[in-house]
């Protein structure tokens, strides 16, 4: 019914040898048993170093590579991104970084002047490149943004409730900045693809678009509209 779906592992905390070769075998066994669900557009073994915390460990990076190689090895028609949203190296079919600027002025400020021929990518956080390692061209997938966090009046929110880029009390509130985000990523050309977090909330986090049951916070209506700017 039109998901696309980034599959993604649940990673580890921190590097080891029995982290590596444990990972290594679930991650095989995770891409065979899904490598034919069409929805699945892309592979991401790991996410933000999540268990390779300490890049500058030539082990840790080698790891990184070596899961692309891995992945691509089993199922070479899908894009594999090396390590979302921070410190890649220099093998990745998507370029992911993650941004929760509160508003689209703030996005085009930092990548809004970044050319196609020489990306000089701010960090976020993290650095968006591994220490040694230079961008390798691969397109620029904005894949975490967002994170306005909005309780439904009458919805359960657990009191520790949060969001990523800070909590709007009203609708309207959270739709301005839904659509300042989406004006500015539409200025930023470099950017070719993008996520939203979250489709819906998740426990504590209220960043969704719909409820923690699946309940529209929002028009429908104008949320296609905003979508559609990037069209």
């Amino acid at each position: 019914m039109g998901f696309l779906v980034s599959s993604e592992m649940a990673n580890a905390y921190l590097y080891d040898e029995d982290y590596a070769a444990r990972f290594t075998r679930e991650w095989i066994e995770a891409v065979e048993r899904d490598v034919n669900h069409p929805s699945i557009v892309m592979w991401i073994p790991i996410n933000e170093s999540w268990g390779v915390s300490d890049v500058a460990d030539p082990r840790q990076t080698q790891h990184l590579k070596a899961l692309y190689h891995l992945t691509k090895s089993l199922n070479p028609t899908r894009p594999v991104i090396d390590n979302d949203g921070w410190e890649h190296t220099d093998v990745t079919d998507l370029f992911g970084i993650h941004d929760y600027a509160a508003r689209g002025e703030r996005l085009v400020e930092k990548y809004g002047v970044l050319s196609q021929k020489q990306f000089d990518f701010p960090g976020n956080g993290r650095a968006a490149l591994a220490p040694g390692f230079k961008y390798d061209g691969s397109p620029v997938f904005l894949s975490e943004f967002g994170g306005i966090a909005y309780p439904l009046p009458g919805s359960p929110v657990p009191a520790d409730a949060w969001g990523y880029a800070g909590v709007e009390k009203t609708s309207e509130a959270a739709l301005d900045r839904l659509r300042s985000l989406y004006v500015g990523i539409a200025k930023i050309p470099q950017i070719m693809g993008i996520c939203y977090t979250q489709l819906t909330d998740v426990e504590q986090e209220i960043n969704g678009l719909l409820t923690y049951d699946r309940k529209p916070k929002f028009d429908l209506k104008t949320l296609r509209e905003i979508n559609g700017l990037l069209q």
